[in-house]
């Protein structure tokens, strides 16, 4: 129990708030940046837009910040001119970058080459390899993904009560990784969001070692703002939430008991306060504050689902309604509804084995086909889909149409980044991906401005970051997002798109009883 004298002082505690820094015209900005600038004899690669402007201001002055940017806003660029200026001025030598996943590094790469005069050292290969890479070179930015850096520091150790062993950090091997590293980048630190997970206590022992550390995370937070406290401890050493997660709660949080013990709920009444809190040592910018990004429009193609498809779908519907709200049965029958949309059904035979039954008509696949063939000549196209049936469905119709195509899908390993090196090198007019493998890292700003979802994520987080793909920062050309969708005002699909629009996702919706479930009956005419 913590007490009240200690949270009024934590809640008294003066904090900073860069959110005016907002309304500064360009032309004041850089008048204010220009002698700083001068004195450290620097200058952008590439011009930035205002608001990577007011950003990099705000990070040559503070050297521990998170910038929450929503995707596409160009965060790596910002944080490459904080460095490239902070090496000018203090000669700063090594800095580590953490990404979420191997393809990540390969768009910080392009991102380094593009923006900065920095020599990037990707840190691919086994633990041996990364160790050896980090002692040969004295300069550079050396960019891994988490899961590398807790093979790098932590070892296998015997835990009590634990029958397989678990990976525990080592002091003596985080101090080594550490060692001569001037400034480190957590990409996405949502990852570091769980404060008991290893990769928070990675992360936080680093941030004690390195003297400067900036956050980049494009992800909107989750319902619990709990997931705050871990990355602004890393980032700030409990300067903007306190030095626990328990004072944080104490001051903001109110305890619900219950019949297996309270927890934690965030306070509503402290939300304004919370807010006005975080934006000490963070700033947050939409994309609706940002005029120069290029137009973006959205597109519906229709189609009408063949009598035999329909049948199954009914059947579907009523899977949904005879679960009454077994989790189960309703994630079985809604995902079969998506499936019957995308002309197969996936099921287990009695034997445990996965069987699909293709329908003989896919009007959806004759959609994407129709929308290859009136594709410019000079335009690329990423194709997003969620089903392996899909996939291979789609693999099948482009090469039969004779187009060029990469693959991004699971189960790639190192080589969804050599297909992805050749989508971008523009050797390939088709990007077909599975949307878990590529809506992460993939920046195709360069050489796409069309995206087609033959399957859309039902998220709103991972349909964001699918778009962001293609329309963000550094693209040049209108932007077309097309959805093949089934025609009907109650279709599944129909009804995904809506809830996305209002940044919800249906099935959550429909477990939460949240929607009717004669919504989703279907009359097959088009609306």
């Amino acid at each position: 129990m913590i007490s009240k004298k200690a949270i009024r002082a934590f809640k008294k505690r003066r904090m900073e708030n860069y959110k005016w820094m907002k309304k500064i015209s360009r032309e004041d900005l850089e008048a204010e940046i220009k002698p700083l600038r001068w004195k450290a004899r620097f200058s952008f690669k590439t011009v930035p837009y205002l608001h990577q402007l007011v950003c990099f201001y705000i990070g040559i002055c503070v050297d521990r910040f998170m910038f929450e940017l929503d995707m596409g806003l160009g965060k790596t660029k910002i944080v490459l001119d904080v460095l490239w200026y902070k090496k000018r001025v203090s000669n700063l030598k090594k800095v580590l970058v953490l990404v979420p996943e191997t393809l990540n590094i390969e768009g910080w790469e392009e991102q380094i080459l593009e923006h900065s005069r920095f020599v990037v050292v990707p840190m691919y290969g086994t633990t041996k390899d990364r160790w050896e890479l980090i002692s040969e070179h004295e300069h550079g930015v050396f960019v891994l993904t988490y899961a590398a850096a807790m093979h790098m520091v932590c070892k296998l150790t015997k835990i009590k009560g634990k029958k397989k062993q678990q990976r525990k950090p080592n002091k003596a091997l985080i101090r080594r990784l550490a060692r001569g590293v001037d400034a480190i980048v957590l990409d996405e630190s949502h990852a570091t969001k769980n404060s008991k997970s290893v990769t928070y206590r990675i992360c936080n022992a680093l941030s004690n070692l390195i003297p400067i550390c900036y956050e980049l995370t494009g992800t909107p937070f989750g319902r619990d703002p709990s997931d705050f406290w871990a990355q602004f401890h890393i980032m700030d050493k409990g300067e903007t939430l306190g030095s626990s997660l328990g004072l944080m709660r104490e001051s903001y949080f109110k305890k619900e008991e219950g019949y297996f013990g309270g927890k934690w709920v965030f306070d509503p009444k402290n939300e304004r306060a919370f807010h006005k809190r975080i934006q000490n040592r963070s700033i947050r910018y939409n994309d609706n504050e940002c005029g120069d990004l290029p137009e973006r429009i959205d597109i519906k193609t229709r189609y009408l689902l063949p009598p035999v498809n329909m049948e199954f779908y009914v059947s579907a519907i009523d899977g949904i309604i005879k679960a009454k709200g077994d989790y189960r049965e309703l994630e079985n029958s809604f995902v079969k509804l998506r499936q019957i949309c995308s002309g197969f059904i996936q099921y287990k035979s009695r034997t445990g084995m996965s069987e699909v039954i293709i329908f003989d008509e896919n009007p959806k696949l004759e959609a994407a086909r129709e929308f290859l063939r009136s594709l410019p000549i000079d335009s690329n196209v990423v194709v997003f889909y969620e089903f392996k049936p899909s996939g291979d469905a789609l693999e099948a119709m482009v090469k039969a149409e004779g187009l060029s195509y990469s693959v991004a899908r699971g189960g790639m390993k190192d080589k969804i980044v050599k297909e992805i090196k050749r989508f971008k090198a523009g050797k390939s007019r088709v990007l077909i991906a599975n949307w878990r493998s590529a809506a992460e890292g993939g920046n195709f700003q360069k050489v796409s401005n069309y995206v087609v979802f033959y399957e859309s994520p039902v998220s709103p987080i991972k349909r964001r970051q699918c778009v962001k793909r293609v329309w963000r920062s550094g693209q040049e050309r209108r932007c077309y997002i097309y959805d093949l969708v089934m025609a009907g005002k109650s279709s599944i699909e129909q009804r995904i798109l809506e809830f996305l629009e209002e940044g919800e996702s249906l099935f959550q919706a429909i477990v939460e009883g949240k929607t009717s479930l004669k919504e989703l009956l279907l009359e097959n005419e088009d609306d």
